[in-house]
């Protein structure tokens, strides 16, 4: 896995490049681009003017560069620490990745960033009803950013929560608090490849 640095033009030029230097655009994701070769494979992701390429063998890491900087100049960054702000940490073992300096800003954001832990994102005895509050909805995107991107444990809080945004009370502030307290003592968790 590398990451580049990539002045790619806006589309339709550059979508149309990649497409046939590549051989095949992602169907789920029109910002991914696929090549095949036998058993080898290479996956291009773009956002913005980074890219990250993902491959089988150090062979279609080559030919994948190769091809780009035939139409552009690129600047190869290596092994990849983070990207649209997920941290990525290589060990010998996996590829893990975490949002903590995501998670750290929302803390400092809402004042909690000194707060104590809790061990889990929701108090499961807790019965909602419905109240108004933008700050409440505001708050809640940001928890929905973290629990759809990598955050899964904190899905069904969240997600119940979200029932409540046309009405929000006091009560549901203080469960999003609540889920940030749990964000406090689980800000290194992530996804481990």
């Amino acid at each position: 896995m590398g990451e580049t640095e990539t002045p790619i033009p806006t589309p339709p030029h550059h979508c149309n490049f990649v497409w046939f230097a590549l051989s095949s655009r992602a169907t789920i994701n029109t910002s991914a681009y696929l090549q095949c070769n036998g058993e080898d494979f290479g996956i291009m992701t773009v956002w913005v003017d980074d890219s990250l390429l993902f491959v089988s063998s150090d062979e279609m890491m080559n030919h994948m560069k190769n091809v780009l900087c035939s139409k552009w100049q690129i600047t190869d960054l290596g092994e990849p620490t983070k990207i649209i702000g997920i941290e990525i940490n290589h060990t010998p073992d996996s590829i893990n990745i975490s949002q903590q300096k995501y998670i750290k800003n929302l803390l400092k954001k809402e004042g909690m960033a000194n707060t104590n832990p809790i061990a889990v994102p929701m108090d499961p005895n807790l019965k909602l009803s419905p109240n108004h509050s933008n700050s409440y909805v505001k708050l809640l995107g940001s928890l929905q950013f973290l629990a759809n991107s990598m955050r899964l444990d904190i899905s069904y809080a969240v997600n119940k929560l979200a029932i409540y945004t046309a009405n929000p009370g006091l009560q549901h502030h203080s469960t999003l608090k609540w889920v940030l307290r749990y964000l406090v003592g689980t800000k290194t968790l992530g996804v481990a490849y």
